[in-house]
């Protein structure tokens, strides 16, 4: 049984006393039995993308301007790995910037310019 049924087996009990003050305190406390639940599975969806981005971060090295695989397939932004600790792949822009391929980040909007290969 859950604290969200017991709850509403107490206000059931407490509704058949017939004490209207207590019931709509357990009404109000299953409410925010509710709440903390939701925001629980907010946060455990939270961590768990975190943990999945930490578990891609700790395998890239830092090719400035960017965060590569090993092998350099793949490309992540440097600002969204070093300030909000995510793993956000960069998209190949058609634009170039004196003479250099612009990469952009759909998270933060950075842009960057490949400047590996100078």
């Amino acid at each position: 049984m859950s604290i969200i049924d017991n709850a509403k087996e107490i206000a059931s009990l407490v509704k058949n006393l017939g004490d209207i003050g207590l019931y709509r305190k357990i009404v109000e406390l299953e409410g925010e039995i509710i709440e903390l639940t939701k925001e629980k599975r907010q946060l455990d969806d939270k961590l768990a993308d975190i943990t999945c981005s930490q578990v891609i971060i700790d395998e890239l090295r830092f090719d400035a301007p960017f965060y590569t695989n090993t092998d350099n397939t793949e490309l992540y932004c440097a600002r969204c790995i070093e300030a909000d600790k995510r793993a956000i792949h960069v998209v190949k822009q058609s634009e170039l910037e004196m003479r250099r391929r612009v990469y952009l980040c759909p998270q933060c909007k950075s842009k960057f310019a490949d400047v590996r290969a100078c």
